[in-house]
């Protein structure tokens, strides 16, 4: 079993709330807990020192975990893409606080007999944010599934599909595999 959580975004004012999820996801004992993105609040908006933060005080929080996290990122967590405050040249800027952080924006790995695929559907274009599997994902994705023709696959990725600029050609490359898939970012908060 695995449990998704999603569009967390936070920051201090939520850590508390947080926690009470870490102490039932503990309760729950899932395989594994994916977590597909937005996990900070306004990382787009804010500074690489505001990201930091808010990515301190997740990864403080997940490691509370009795199970293994995997991580997607979400259109939040592209540091500083809509301040004019922070230059693109600034270490940390897009995907590098997440990077610095969590490794990979994407990445596979298996778990009983799924094969379990992590995608980042955020690029920038000329400096604006666009949803799309960029060329150079898209063709280690196509590499992924070449050594896993057989098995029934979990995909994990932040911005729904039909958001995606690319949307047939990322189908087109699943092919005949069973797929189930998993995103966030449409959501109401309660």
């Amino acid at each position: 079993t695995f449990v998704q959580i999603t569009d967390i975004h936070l920051d201090a004012d939520h850590v508390l709330e947080f926690n009470e999820v870490i102490s039932e996801l503990n309760e729950i004992a899932p395989d594994f807990v994916i977590a597909t993105g937005d996990l900070i609040s306004e990382g787009n908006t804010g500074t690489i020192a505001e990201a930091e933060e808010c990515f301190s005080l997740y990864r403080d929080a997940i490691a509370q975990l009795d199970m293994p996290v995997f991580n997607a990122v979400g259109n939040h967590d592209v540091v500083g893409i809509k301040s004019k405050a922070v230059a693109e040249t600034e270490p940390g800027y897009g995907e590098g606080v997440y990077t610095d952080l969590f490794g990979p924006t994407y990445y596979s790995f298996d778990w009983g007999d799924y094969h379990c695929i992590v995608l980042d559907p955020n690029d920038l274009v000329d400096g604006e944010q666009v949803y799309q599997i960029s060329e150079v994902q898209m063709k280690w994705l196509e590499e992924d599934l070449t050594n896993r023709s057989e098995s029934p696959l979990l995909v994990f990725y932040h911005e729904p599909t039909p958001t995606w600029r690319n949307r047939s050609e990322f189908s087109d490359s699943l092919g005949e595999h069973r797929v189930q898939a998993f995103c966030g970012h449409w959501h109401q908060d309660i």
